[in-house]
């Protein structure tokens, strides 16, 4: 099964995050569902991304690219009119450090669902290309989606859930194609996610 094949190993800098030695560690990145993705990160949002640097961090003294988004809606946690992720990896004039890691674009427009940041500033998407959801339009009905690439299947697994994915039109898909699809529509998506972080509040107390 695909959800029991999806494990990626790769490899980041231990300083990045503990600040010790430069030494490589391996990380796991599995499937995640919905509620994990939700639970898992101290801050979502949905926003575009308008800059993009990199260069030598000066708090770390590591290779780093600053993404910089302007949040148009806070789903969790606390977040300003922008947000400026950094993460590990870029250029810094000859230098070239590349790291996997998840990677935005100037006019990107998403729904981000990011970890805490770590002592030295750096954080990423929750489970890799996992917690970045983008938003598109399907040009002939203009209804706007999102999707992180997964399929209903694996992001509903294990829970239940009100959203059902559209078809390739933008109407509610049918029978097997539930399973399949990758697009959810973005009033729904924003919903659910409300009713997860909501949920989680309320486990918290």
């Amino acid at each position: 099964m695909l959800h029991r094949l999806g494990w990626i190993a790769f490899f980041m800098t231990a300083g990045m995050l503990a600040g010790g030695p430069y030494t490589a560690w391996s990380v796991r990145v599995k499937p995640l569902n919905l509620g994990e993705l939700t639970e898992g990160a101290r801050v979502i949002f949905e926003g575009e991304c308008v800059e993009i640097r990199s260069g030598k961090d000066p708090v770390s003294g590591l290779v780093a690219t600053w993404y910089t988004f302007r949040v148009t809606q806070v789903l969790k946690g606390e977040v300003g009119k922008e947000y400026v992720l950094k993460q590990y990896g870029g250029s810094d004039g000859d230098l070239h450090v590349k790291v996997p890691a998840v990677e935005y674009q100037v006019g990107e427009k998403l729904i981000l669902f990011l970890y805490g940041e770590s002592k030295l500033g750096f954080s990423s998407a929750v489970g890799m290309q996992q917690g970045k959801f983008s938003i598109k339009e399907i040009p002939e009905t203009k209804v706007r989606y999102v999707t992180n690439g997964m399929p209903a299947m694996l992001l509903f697994e294990n829970m239940p859930t009100a959203v059902v994915p559209l078809n390739g039109r933008g109407m509610k898909a049918q029978g097997t194609e539930r399973l399949r699809s990758e697009r959810l529509e973005i009033s729904e998506f924003k919903q659910e996610v409300q009713r997860l972080v909501d949920a989680q509040k309320t486990k918290e107390r």
